[in-house]
């Protein structure tokens, strides 16, 4: 199956491209020249790599799409929430609102299914265990932005989700952040409770649904068990002998937990345990020494 991921370098992207090119043919897309892209060079070959692709200059990826013609599309470009552009309106909206909705009518003009990532932000956290029918309640710019990016008519899928993992470059995600505490203190918060998952589970996940139940379209919420940020932490820490003092926070609340259920019944796709997807993510701590830069 031919596949383009767009947004090659990011947290999500670079690993999509890790899993799925062991079974597809995928190419990615990068801002920049292969060349001027270094942290890609140890990934992807460049004949796999469509260079110069602006999230901005829509007809440019059009005609790039119709060169290509991928069977397959997944959104891997962003605003992220942790990031400064999250807080700039008109970048936030033409990049996680009306880009995927963009996407979605030039993969229309090809045959193509378009994979958008969702974000368990779009819910306000006052509640938990949220299912595709509850009323969306974002409290941030982001939020609302992703929100509006969700693309849900056939044969177009939407998962909401929410990752954690590593990154190519910089230190902005809750693991790349957590690894930099080695020997310190931080805040663990007891009443934040989180249903995510591991790029890399969530990118096996979309492995199977390409090729376990390819048709699926429509909004889906794809969550693990429930944790709390504090146990996360803690599992975190004792597997990765970080020694890190984790210091119990019942002050903060949010809970965004989601309702995975029907996704599970409608793919028969299994979610890992956090035990299994922690254990894949420190063992693939070596992968990242020697391209990690920041």
């Amino acid at each position: 199956m031919k596949i383009l991921i767009l947004g090659g370098t990011g947290m999500l992207g670079h690993m999509a491209y890790r899993v799925l090119s062991k079974h597809h043919e995928v190419y990615v897309t990068c801002r920049n020249s292969f060349k001027n892209t270094l942290i890609l060079r140890s990934l992807v070959k460049k004949q796999n790599c469509i260079e110069n692709v602006d999230a901005l200059d829509i007809a440019s990826l059009g005609k790039r799409l119709q060169e290509l013609q991928p069977q397959v599309i997944i959104n891997a470009i962003g605003i992220i929430k942790q990031k400064k552009a999250a807080k700039k309106p008109i970048l936030s909206i033409k990049i996680n609102s009306l880009f995927p909705n963009e996407v979605a009518q030039l993969a229309d003009e090809i045959n193509a299914k378009l994979i958008q990532i969702s974000t368990d932000c779009v819910f306000s956290g006052n509640l938990g265990m949220y299912t595709e029918s509850s009323p969306e309640d974002p409290i941030d710019l982001y939020g609302r932005s992703k929100l509006l990016g969700e693309v849900t008519y056939s044969p177009h899928l939407t998962l909401r989700t929410s990752i954690i993992g590593r990154q190519l470059q910089g230190d902005s995600s809750f693991f790349e952040w957590f690894l930099k505490q080695k020997n310190g203190s931080v805040n663990g918060f007891k009443h934040a409770i989180y249903s995510g998952l591991t790029t890399q589970a969530l990118c096996q996940i979309i492995h199977q649904i390409l090729t376990q139940c390819f048709q699926l379209s429509g909004l889906y919420h794809v969550a693990s068990q429930p944790v709390s940020k504090y146990d996360l932490l803690t599992q975190l820490n004792l597997m990765m002998n970080l020694n890190v003092t984790i210091n119990p926070d019942t002050q903060f609340c949010c809970n965004r937990s989601l309702d995975g259920r029907p996704f599970i019944l409608k793919s028969a796709i299994s979610i890992p345990s956090w035990e299994n997807m922690l254990s894949q993510l420190v063992l693939d701590v070596p992968h990242y020494e020697e391209i990690i830069t920041v």
